[in-house]
């Protein structure tokens, strides 16, 4: 087993070996559920899987673009009803992670290759980007072949 494989936790955003999926053209991104015995299951998934099956998702992988977080916000210390509203930050595509300093600082320092390596960084600087799957895709059934 991988070192990779090994490091996979729960709320990971991975893919699946090609053999699994009968769409061969794009990365397709699912999150991780749970791990039961030596079982993983997928978020919207009733198939369970093997560590095996799953793959990490390259940073520079470009099914990334269906992959969205939400820039840090801090709201002021206090509220003052006549300063302008504040402003909550907008969903990003991670794509753009690369263009602010600071999280592109981190990926270099760390040496992240794959989204779940930046989401565990992430967690453990205690710093939630929300980092989640947001176009889903229809008809996944249609996609996974079931085991």
């Amino acid at each position: 087993m991988s070192d990779n494989l090994k490091e996979f936790i729960e709320n990971d955003i991975v893919s699946i070996k090609q053999d699994n999926c009968n769409n061969k053209k794009e990365t397709l991104l699912f999150t991780i559920e749970r791990f039961e015995n030596d079982k993983v299951y997928l978020l919207g998934i009733e198939t369970a899987y093997s560590i095996e099956d799953l793959i990490p998702v390259a940073l520079t992988d470009k099914a990334i673009k269906n992959i969205n977080y939400r820039p840090l916000f801090m709201a002021p210390a206090s509220f003052d009803r006549s300063q302008p509203k504040t402003q909550i930050p907008k969903k990003e595509s991670l794509n753009n992670i690369f263009n602010n300093q600071y999280r592109s600082a981190i990926i270099d320092k760390y040496s992240i290759e794959y989204v779940h390596e930046l989401q565990h960084v992430l967690i453990k600087k205690r710093i939630d980007l929300n980092i989640r799957i947001t176009s889903p895709i229809k008809h996944i059934k249609k996609l996974i072949q079931t085991q």
